[in-house]
């Protein structure tokens, strides 16, 4: 009895995994897989062929990790699923390998890659047949969804190309019934993030492929109405993705054009306030890429270009001035700069309030500043970044994030915090700790850019940030601190790894970069020297200091950056400015920056040895040298309702879908320590029976027994729960 009871609670610990992986796939039948290829709908098939979650178009290498040894063989190796960085080991789960076996079959026409796509698939099918449980990739969501299209994709291939072989039937149609099962499957479903979104999509692309039989419809239905719940809060009301994330937006605005698709193809719409959410997403979308085609680097997005998005002329075009997002707010400003090229140098930028546009050969250079204030809670993709600011123009990115370090990496965790951005936070203030962020004026018109965005944090401390364009050229941003305790404000603010930074005499920085667009260009820089911050510049670093890293080509670089700290006080404000060579003011910026505050609502800017006042706010007063225009405060009461709407709908798909934690490593070591307790418990048991009193007897097994017991309860309610 004891030991039957002790192997109970041992094999306890393994019945959740199990439950969740185990699946019996209701599709296609086994006994006739042939006869799948004749449910296939060619025309559904030739309108969606061309999508993919990880692999961009077929045939493509564009979304992909770099090629990795475990995908040159063409045959697939259980160790290869460990390969390489969790990006290439996500890509080869995704079938990365037939996907690029298919590829080469279109290409050349030889039925070889073909037959080797099929066999790779089948020896992944026997491999997975004989697991219990998770390893690596193969059986993420992502991978999952991904699976779906390129096995589609062969199945349509091989039946047009090699009709009369059933042999490669077998193991795709083996491989699409898996897959389906599992995205279907409610403990599966990732709800809070594009993943979700991914594993509707797949659910509706191999419905609509396969010609909707029953069995599919009903994971259709699925899909739709799961999509439909998710898009009330992957959305925001103002358009943005919920994902902290220019790239992640661009890529949300591609799944909803996805599930736009599949909604018409099944004759399916959205409800019309779904449809009025998503309705800015493309427009914000063209607003956040540049005419290079990169981002701003807005949480964990990359330098390189944007997969799938447009010409700076198609961006010029959609650049709707009316678009007042609550977490990003782009519009397009002047710049005295070169005009010869849009520049196609690295991207990136924050999101919230920017300006931004392109330099042609025919149209004036423009400038890209952004202002960020997104924080979407127990959604994806989280930094801390809140307040953060960029600055692109001509091909360089001159004012950046370090962006999207890959996971892996050893910088990863440092680059989610504060030193990640330029954001401006309490010295040592731990990642995670913002409470609120919101926008509170925001001023954008042909003359005059002014936005004023605040945070607060977990101990009662508040940072406003004020972004400013002084004129064509010449650009301020002002940072406030309100803190509890004494303490520190600190910012990093960072370039791009290519910008060379000069020190020159009186605290002034020269930042120059050379461009594909432009021979070469440059910004000058400088920190105000009242109230003075303590300033140093680093390049590199630690790896547990993000402040000395940026991205280049999507990979951590060093790059130049200057810690800038204020006095220790409860309330501090520094200020910094850039601008360019030909800016009206660029003489009296060179000589000195002033700042003199009294708080945020009431502060003045003087520039060069003379002390010109060049900007002043005055409560709702904002004056810019000759130019003084009345500050409208932003009316926040209907985007307060809204987001509380959206986390009601976070929370009602939080109840209906508790997420799975993959706890394996703790199982098995759980496992393990409980078999040499059974052990010794058995020993004494043993040793009681033999040398001890016979009235102890009885006694010990009950309390052997009650305490087996107590470790079930212990191990499922207390030690394998993620709080």
């Amino acid at each position: 009895m004891l030991v039957v009871t002790a192997l109970l609670v041992i094999a306890s610990l393994w019945y959740p995994p199990l439950r969740h992986y185990y699946t019996v796939a209701d599709w296609p039948s086994r006994s006739d897989p042939a006869r799948l290829v004749t449910q296939l709908d060619p025309v559904a098939i030739d309108r969606v062929r061309q999508y993919r979650l990880v692999h961009g178009t077929p045939g493509s290498q564009s979304g992909e990790a770099s090629e990795s040894p475990a995908t040159r063989s063409g045959v697939f190796e259980p160790r290869d699923l460990h390969a390489g960085s969790p990006g290439e080991q996500l890509s080869f789960a995704g079938f990365r390998v037939p996907n690029r076996q298919l590829a080469e079959f279109r290409k050349t026409g030889r039925p070889e890659p073909l037959r080797a796509a099929v066999r790779y698939v089948a020896d992944w099918n026997r491999y997975e047949a004989a697991k219990w449980t998770n390893e690596g990739f193969l059986w993420n969501d992502h991978a999952l969804a991904e699976r779906i299209y390129v096995v589609v994709d062969l199945l349509a291939q091989v039946n047009a190309s090699i009709p009369s072989d059933h042999s490669l039937i077998a193991p795709l149609a083996e491989q699409a019934g898996r897959a389906i099962a599992l995205l279907a499957k409610r403990s599966h479903y990732v709800y809070r993030t594009n993943h979700g979104l991914m594993q509707n999509l797949a659910l509706l692309h191999a419905s609509l492929a396969f010609g909707r039989p029953d069995q599919l419809r009903a994971h259709e239905e699925l899909a739709w109405s799961r999509s439909v719940e998710l898009l009330g809060y992957y959305v925001t009301h103002s358009g943005a993705i919920a994902e902290h994330s220019s790239q992640y937006h661009l890529f949300g605005h591609r799944l909803i054009a996805m599930l736009r698709e599949y909604g018409e193809m099944s004759a399916r719409s959205l409800p019309p306030g779904i449809e009025a959410k998503i309705a800015a997403v493309p427009r914000l979308a063209a607003r956040l890429v540049r005419p290079d085609a990169t981002l701003p680097l807005i949480g964990d997005s990359t330098d390189l270009a944007a997969f799938g998005h447009a010409s700076s002329a198609a961006i010029n075009d959609a650049a709707d001035p009316s678009i007042v997002a609550s977490e990003w707010t782009p519009s397009w400003r002047r710049w005295p700069g070169e005009e010869s090229g849009s520049g196609s140098g690295s991207g990136s930028g924050s999101g919230s309030a920017s300006a931004s546009a392109s330099a042609s050969a025919a149209a004036p250079a423009k400038a890209q500043a952004t202002l960020s204030w997104m924080n979407f809670p127990r959604r994806g993709h989280y930094k801390s970044n809140q307040l953060a600011t960029t600055f692109w123009s001509g091909g360089v990115e001159w004012i950046t994030a370090i962006g999207n370090v890959p996971y892996g990496d050893v910088r990863r965790v440092a680059s989610d915090g504060w030193t990640g951005s330029n954001a401006p936070h309490r010295v040592g203030e731990p990642a995670g700790s913002a409470l609120d962020a919101r926008l509170l004026h925001l001023l954008d018109n042909g003359e005059t850019f002014f936005a004023h965005a605040v945070r607060s944090n977990q101990d009662g401390d508040s940072f406003h940030r004020q972004l400013i364009e002084l004129e064509p050229g010449a650009w301020i941003v002002l940072d406030f601190a309100s803190l509890r305790s004494p303490g520190r404000m600190q910012t990093i603010w960072r370039t791009a790894p290519r910008v060379a930074v000069t020190p020159m005499p009186g605290g002034l920085y020269r930042l120059s970069a050379a461009s594909e667009a432009t021979a070469a260009a440059s910004l000058s820089l400088r920190f105000a020297s009242t109230p003075a911050p303590a300033v140093s510049l680093v390049r590199g670093g630690s790896d547990a200091d993000a402040a000395g890293w940026g991205l280049e080509r999507a990979r951590p670089a060093q790059t130049s950056a200057w810690r800038a700290r204020t006095s220790p006080s409860p309330a501090s404000a520094q200020a910094l400015a850039w601008w360019h060579p030909r800016a009206p003011s660029a003489a009296l910026l060179a000589e000195d920056l002033q700042l003199v505050q009294a708080g945020p609502d009431d502060w003045t800017i003087h520039a060069g040895q003379q002390r010109t006042p060049i900007a002043r706010r005055l409560g709702e007063r904002l004056t810019i040298g000759e130019r003084s225009v009345r500050l409208t405060a932003l009316e926040l009461g209907a985007r307060d309702a809204a987001v509380a709407d959206e986390e009601r709908a976070l929370s009602r798909a939080h109840a209906a879908y508790p997420p799975y934690r993959e706890l394996s490593f703790y199982r098995l070591r759980l496992s393990y320590l409980l078999l040499g307790v059974l052990a010794l418990n058995l020993a004494l048991v043993a040793f009681v029976s033999v040398r001890g009193p016979a009235r102890m007897r009885a006694p010990l097994h009950l309390l052997s027994l009650a305490a087996w017991i107590a470790i079930l309860f212990w191990a499922h309610f207390s030690y394998l729960v993620v709080r």
